[in-house]
């Protein structure tokens, strides 16, 4: 629903990738907003709403897991197919236009193929928003800049990243458990201070569970709006170069 609001507006205004990040970002806003006001009404299913914010794995089923595992490899394969159109698009809509793109038909199939695949994961572990800007960065960094090896390298550091939170969070800190979402965000924030300050919070909660308050939500988890690879050749001033 949210994919195809931002499509319907982009579509109106041009589908020009810099409107299209600007429209995701307001109304991940506004839906971060009605989330938090969720949690402030106290209703008996909060707790559940807290975990899947927080990135808890608690929740996932085997059976659930396989076919968003599916969902996502399926995702991967055709976001290969588009490989030429994720080298160019970089280089500009004049480039690309110029190269015998279609610019609309290919900003369309990479933001859809983006959008499904990051719910999918989502769907079952919340929105692990610095999973999903770290490790394209990675990626890039161990020499994995063309687009397919780039797609690919990242799915598998990403998911190297989760299942290493999920264990520090279960084993490190027991008998306490954080979800693998706070782990992220410790890793994220650790430079500035703040992490330790969050786990110890987490740490002296009673009987291990996470604190509820209106201030601790807003800390824990952040918008869900994860440049991948895709999205962020999507639009050149956030895209790597090939």
């Amino acid at each position: 629903v949210v994919t195809g609001a931002i499509l319907l507006l982009g579509l109106d205004r041009g589908f020009t990738p810099e409107r299209l990040l600007l429209t995701g970002i307001a109304i991940t806003a506004l839906l971060d907003a009605s989330s938090l006001l969720f949690l402030a009404l106290g209703d008996p299913r909060s707790g559940q709403v807290l975990a899947w914010l927080s990135g808890s794995t608690y929740w996932v089923e085997l059976n659930f897991a396989v076919v968003v595992l599916g969902a996502g490899i399926a995702g991967l394969l055709l976001a290969a197919l588009a490989g030429r159109w994720l080298e160019i698009l970089p280089l500009g809509a004049s480039m690309a236009t110029g190269l015998g793109v279609p610019l609309r038909a290919a900003r369309l199939t990479v933001l859809a193929l983006a959008a499904v695949t990051t719910a999918a994961a989502a769907l079952i572990v919340g929105p692990m928003s610095f999973v999903g800007l770290l490790a394209p960065h990675l990626a890039g960094l161990i020499g994995l800049r063309r687009a397919e090896p780039q797609l690919f390298g990242a799915a598998m550091i990403g998911s190297a990243l989760v299942v290493f939170a999920d264990w520090m969070g279960r084993v490190v800190f027991a008998p306490t458990e954080l979800p693998a979402g706070v782990l992220s965000v410790l890793k994220e924030r650790g430079g500035d201070g703040h992490g330790d300050g969050e786990a110890e919070r987490h740490l002296r909660s009673p009987r291990g569970t996470p604190v509820s308050s209106r201030t601790e939500v807003g800390k824990l988890h952040d918008p869900p709006f994860p440049l991948c690879p895709a999205c962020a050749r999507l639009c050149p001033a956030t895209g790597s170069r090939p």
